[in-house]
């Protein structure tokens, strides 16, 4: 009679290494982005500026010698137009643009001084400024921030050629909010609120024939100024690098 067959011994299976089974998930897919990581960033801007605070401020004495400081209005002088803004810098990381600026403000005539000289024909404003900008979202939609820093220059100009020029404007600085908005993958449309301050050291009247005289006499100190405005600009991304 034969002896019992043991049956043989059960076969023990290795897992599969990683990757290989079945049911492992594929990999996550690489995200696709409509906007470029660095680019060349220029654009344009068009607004509307508002100024508001003082061109400077005129100190007189009271009964008791004391002195005292009353601001000269900015509106006296020049009051709100439209702005035309160029800028140009580098766009880094994707969300963040680093640039500079030139903004150049056409102003309308002021209040109390737009009569003399002949009558007053407005006059202008120059902001040169470094810039730090960011975004919340480079591919649709995103709330944009933005930051920057530099020195403005302002004139009032009147019939006899008379002009209030105003210099020394240095640091004037200016925030802004607002949206980016991509149409395609080079050009973004970006509406922009922003609100700016600073001050005039040197404020000079120039008369015909190039005699200048201060306006900012001993007692008088410079005032701080300010200004509002709304802005929509369209902005190009070249050679860019995804």
């Amino acid at each position: 009679m034969n002896p019992a067959v043991e049956p043989p011994p059960p076969v023990i299976q290795e897992p599969p290494p990683p990757g290989f089974g079945p049911y492992e998930p594929p990999p996550p897919p690489v995200p696709r982005h409509l906007s470029p990581r660095t680019s060349l960033w220029v654009g344009a801007r068009l607004g509307w500026f508002l100024p508001f605070g003082s061109t400077y401020a005129r100190g007189t004495y009271d009964a008791y010698g004391d002195l005292i400081l009353t601001g000269v209005p900015f509106r006296d002088y020049l009051s709100a137009g439209p702005a035309f803004e160029l800028d140009a810098g580098m766009r880094l990381g994707r969300y963040y643009q680093v640039f500079g600026l030139w903004q150049r403000a056409e102003l309308s005539t002021g209040g109390p001084e737009k009569g003399l000289n002949g009558g007053q024909h407005g006059g202008d404003s120059d902001l040169f400024a470094l810039a730090l900008r960011a975004t919340s979202d480079a591919d649709r939609v995103g709330l944009v921030t933005e930051v920057a820093v530099g020195y403005r220059q302002a004139r009032a100009n009147w019939a006899d050629g008379t002009e209030l020029r105003m210099t020394g404007g240095v640091l004037e600085g200016r925030l802004g909010i607002g949206a980016d908005v991509r149409l395609s993958p080079t050009f973004t449309v970006s509406p922009l609120l922003e609100l700016g301050v600073g001050s005039f050291d040197h404020v000079r009247l120039v008369r015909p024939g190039g005699v200048s005289t201060s306006v900012i006499g001993p007692d008088d100190a410079p005032g701080s100024h300010g200004w509002f405005l709304f802005g929509v600009g369209g902005y190009a991304d070249l050679l860019g690098a995804r």
